[in-house]
């Protein structure tokens, strides 16, 4: 084979190695969830965990010890797992309990969509006149749980936007706000915490 043709066959060779490195690499993404812990046991009752089943998929951890820690669930936000908890509690795990699990999940950079950042006021409570002034230095929304309603400022597209508004804001006496990242993917919306 000819040099003239072997320097571009490399060159093809290398630049689709690179792209594939590319492509493969991924984003570390916080993902949580909700679990309820309905206890530790030495030999969990299968009849009281039957009767379970229909609240959510029943979950067994085996521990070093020999006993085994059982979980109900994976709920997307803790409201919801609030609302199942007092059904399981009526059918004798008056100690379970709802619990958050956090787990970093590797997806690759190919099905990110977008990434975005928002400042979270915490806490607070806001007057019409500083919302006035609140909306002046960007877009205002109100993120609903069944306990209460935060405040968000955003969205950013850098998160060095989102910086530069946050020191105004503590500069203004805003001073109980985070920056939180929001990552879009195909496989839904996840938040760092």
């Amino acid at each position: 084979m000819s040099t003239q043709f072997l320097v571009p066959l490399m060159l093809l060779f290398f630049l689709s190695n690179a792209l594939i490195a590319q492509e493969m690499q991924s984003v570390k993404l916080p993902y949580q969830l909700y679990k309820i812990q309905l206890g530790v046991f030495k030999k969990p009752s299968v009849n009281k965990l039957k009767a379970l089943e229909s609240l959510g998929t029943i979950q067994y951890q085996k521990m070093k010890n020999g006993l085994q820690r059982v979980y109900l669930g994976d709920f997307k936000n803790k409201e919801l797992a609030q609302k199942v908890l007092p059904k399981i509690q009526e059918k004798g795990f008056a100690d379970a309990y709802v619990f958050k699990k956090v787990m970093v999940v590797d997806i690759p950079k190919s099905v990110v969509i977008d990434t975005s950042y928002v400042i979270t006021f915490k806490d607070a409570q806001f007057l019409d006149a500083q919302l006035k002034e609140l909306s002046n230095m960007g877009n205002l929304f109100f993120q609903q749980t069944a306990k209460k309603a935060n405040l968000l400022m955003g969205k950013f597209k850098k998160r060095a936007d989102a910086e530069i508004v946050n020191i105004k804001l503590h500069k203004k006496g805003y001073t109980n706000t985070r920056i939180e990242a929001y990552y879009f993917s195909f496989l839904g919306e996840s938040r760092d915490q």
